[in-house]
């Protein structure tokens, strides 16, 4: 048997094992949405007790899936869930990402891989050094709430980055996390479409479809109680629970053009349609804002066609129509003009959007009080009633949190923290687009992984206008996801030798048959020549 047949035999048991997962997954997250749908809480606390027998098999059939299992858990918020409704102790729950040392050691340990150094996580280690500073310094304020900022960021932020980034070590791995996220997605949105339609708000469905205490009046006003109730997830937060379905969306996209079978296309599809109505129903302003900047963002890179364009804008106006009071919520944005401006000074206002200016500005004061490395991570909330009356936009003497992903951080841990802490984030997309630019032409899959997670951090960082750092496994989660990607395509070989049909993905079937967002179908190869005469050498 020649090379040639030897590589291409392994890239096709790589696909073989990778397909039937997948669609696993997704039929996983049907059956039980449906099952748990008919069943009540109940149902799902059997469905659940059954998929944890079943991961623990995969577990131990083949350590690496328990990052698939890590994923789902902590993206569904089951495991916060299991601690607040069905009391499970809190250690349990809280050392849950700890799992992922089975499959850290299984590539470590007993495989003997080299630890891989993403390309964020010098960047991260120099935020951790900030934040034992910060805590140590400011920790005096609130001592409890200094340690649980700490230990959080410890567990769900550097182990979930760091192990996460050494786990996912290949295309096809990659490819099969990216599946459970939106298996996991799908999930979530199935359960809000149906209470929506059903409008069964008072069930929260075993914890996974919770509804916030805010509602929308028939102006869009988020105060009012009474009206169309807000739709807040697993996490029981409507904006956050936006902001983790809105990053979802690119990947489902790019799903949706890049693989290569016909039902794992319409499994993407359906699964992307379930993400975008439960990020709908949340009714976020700034979810609204991420979503209108990626599809701004795929158009400029030649991904959406204007015909595509069209359709979208033609669904836009469909769902305007059947849900009017999302278009009254989303006008309501002319509001922030006034924000800072006192009490009826404004044509148009809108509290919460006072709110939020104040706890901006209030961050945004105590950064230039501390402006080298802050308060302590976590402490703003208890500085937070000492410059609102000096802000005085509104009267809160309560601890409330920046509201604003930029001043926050800045506030909390300085100047130093700041650079840092965004510096993982330009360090990411920066390999990001160069493994885009050096795979578009030979290895355009790994290009569009690259390019789809280029919009997902870009959308989770246009929802931080809105939205302060919180529950921060979903962001580590993304994060260490984009930067193995990136890692994966800056060394997938492109020169046809012995490695290119290498454990990095078997993508060489995908890619000869020019498959992705500007390559797939029938026209795929004319697509992908015409590629080639425009790249950069």
């Amino acid at each position: 048997m020649t090379t040639a047949e030897q590589r291409l035999q392994r890239a096709s048991a790589a696909r073989t094992w990778t397909i039937s997962p997948l669609v696993g997954s997704v039929a996983i997250c049907l059956g039980a949405g449906i099952i748990g749908i008919l069943a009540g809480d109940s149902g799902l606390i059997i469905i659940a007790a059954l998929l944890v027998a079943v991961a623990a098999v995969a577990i131990a059939v083949k350590p690496d899936r328990a990052t698939l299992v890590v994923v789902a858990i902590l993206y569904s918020n089951a495991a916060a869930i299991a601690v607040q409704k069905y009391d499970v102790p809190y250690f349990a729950g809280a050392a849950f990402p700890l799992l992922l040392v089975v499959p850290f050691a299984y590539h470590v340990v007993i495989r003997r891989q080299p630890i891989i150094i993403a390309s964020g996580l010098p960047w991260m280690l120099g935020y951790f050094i900030v934040v034992i500073l910060g805590t140590a310094f400011g920790m005096s304020a609130d001592p409890q709430r200094a340690m649980d900022a700490f230990s959080n960021f410890v567990v769900e932020g550097l182990l979930v980055y760091v192990v996460m980034t050494n786990v996912v070590r290949t295309f096809a791995d990659l490819r099969l996390v990216v599946w459970v996220l939106l298996a996991v997605g799908c999930f979530l949105g199935v359960l809000s479409v149906h209470q929506q339609a059903t409008n069964s708000f008072a069930s929260d469905y075993g914890g996974f479809s919770q509804v916030s205490n805010a509602a929308l009046g028939t102006t869009g006003d988020s105060l009012d109680t009474s009206g169309q109730p807000r739709l807040s997830g697993p996490i029981g937060e409507k904006n956050r629970y936006a902001q983790i379905m809105i990053v979802l969306i690119p990947l489902g996209l790019f799903r949706v053009w890049g693989e290569r079978r016909r039902v794992l296309r319409v499994a993407a599809a359906v699964a992307t349609m379930f993400i975008a109505f439960g990020a709908v129903l949340t009714f976020s302003r700034g979810a609204a804002l991420g979503l209108a900047i990626t599809i701004v963002l795929m158009a400029a890179l030649r991904y959406i066609k204007l015909s595509q364009l069209v359709a979208i804008a033609l669904g836009i106006a469909l769902l305007f129509t059947v849900q009017p009071t999302y278009l009254d919520r989303l006008l309501t944005i002319e509001a922030i003009g006034g924000a800072t401006g006192t009490k009826g000074s404004a044509d148009v206002e809108d509290p919460s959007f006072r709110k939020r200016a104040n706890e901006t500005i209030s961050a945004l004061l105590v950064f230039a009080d501390h402006p080298v490395i802050g308060v302590g991570r976590g402490l703003f909330p208890v500085y937070y009633a000492d410059y609102s009356d000096e802000v005085g936009i509104t009267s809160d003497l309560n601890t409330r949190q920046a509201h604003n992903l930029y001043a926050g951080i800045a506030a909390e841990t300085g100047l130093l923290g700041f650079i840092a802490f965004f510096g993982i984030f330009a360090a990411t997309l920066t390999a990001l687009a160069r493994a885009r630019r050096r795979c578009r032409v030979l290895a355009p899959e790994y290009a569009d992984m690259a390019t789809a997670f280029i919009l997902a951090v870009t959308a989770y960082l246009t929802t931080g206008f809105f939205l302060h750092l919180a529950y921060e496994r979903y962001l580590w989660i993304l994060l260490a996801l984009a930067g193995s990607a990136a890692y994966i395509a800056l060394r997938v070989p492109l020169d046809g030798s012995a490695g290119a049909a290498d454990d990095a993905g078997a993508a060489i079937g995908t890619i000869a048959n020019g498959n992705g967002p500007n390559g797939h179908g029938p026209n795929g190869k004319g697509r992908a020549a015409l590629r080639r005469s425009d790249a950069p050498a």
